[in-house]
């Protein structure tokens, strides 16, 4: 591990450290977190898998339900039903079936919130 990374992973388990540390360092760390942020907050948090535009729903046993469908069955908004969608957690449970319809997993979903996700 690199002297920087032993002082991030000091610095994440005390945050107080950092009041130690002198003002160039700190501002090196603020401008590399910074650069950081940016690039996490622009990469794609949902990594689904592709499905061929010709397989059928729930070809392999699996119901797919709709973001409709799925906040029937939360009991919550469309609106709501995408940004849990948006979590990484849940990726397991969607399918994109094409470039702007995703499909949810119903037995993948019904696991992941009994596990608590």
């Amino acid at each position: 591990m690199t002297e920087r990374g032993a002082l991030l992973d000091a610095l994440l388990a005390d945050p107080a450290k950092a009041a130690s540390l002198p003002a160039d360092e700190r501002q090196r760390l603020v401008a590399a977190c910074a650069a950081l942020t940016l690039a996490l907050v622009a990469a794609p948090v949902l990594a689904v898998p592709a499905v061929p535009p010709d397989a059928a729903p729930g070809e392999n046993g699996d119901e797919l339900l709709t973001a409709d469908e799925v906040a029937g069955l939360l009991k919550k908004s469309r609106h709501d039903v995408y940004a849990l969608l948006r979590r990484a957690d849940l990726a397991p449970a969607v399918v994109r079936v094409n470039r702007r319809t995703l499909r949810v997993r119903k037995a993948e979903l019904l696991r992941l919130l009994v596990a608590g996700r």
